[in-house]
């Protein structure tokens, strides 16, 4: 399945979040409809981390991104107060399902991609 997951960096390098775009096929703009939907109903129960890793935990089909250790650190940081974090479209996408889970304060603001990968393996 191919989806593109990138972190988001502010001007001070920080990650403030991620963005996950679908491929081209229908698969991955399923997997991204129902993971956007999954986040906006459970917030960040709808994601695990692991010392080098973040699992995305969709119903029978979890799917994994492999992150530096410092990176995960980072994302688990963010992810321990959730009510600071959006769930949003992501801008300039021509695709619905696009989306990003950013920083409240951060999502006006340009940020940096990190692009880590375009191919998820299962969990």
């Amino acid at each position: 399945m191919e989806l593109n997951f990138n972190l988001l960096r502010n001007e001070q390098k920080k990650i403030v979040g991620f963005s996950l775009a679908a491929g081209s096929e229908t698969y991955s703009e399923l997997f991204c409809e129902s993971l956007g939907k999954l986040i906006h109903d459970r917030g960040t129960a709808a994601i695990k981390m692991d010392p080098e890793m973040i699992t995305f935990l969709v119903p029978a089909k979890p799917y994994s991104v492999k992150l530096s250790k410092e990176q995960a650190e980072e994302l688990s940081q963010l992810f321990a107060n959730p009510k600071k974090l959006g769930l949003y479209r992501e801008p300039y996408s021509l695709s619905l399902v696009d989306f990003r889970v950013v920083l409240i304060e951060e999502k006006d603001k340009k940020l940096e991609k990190v692009e880590l990968s375009t191919v998820f393996s299962r969990a």
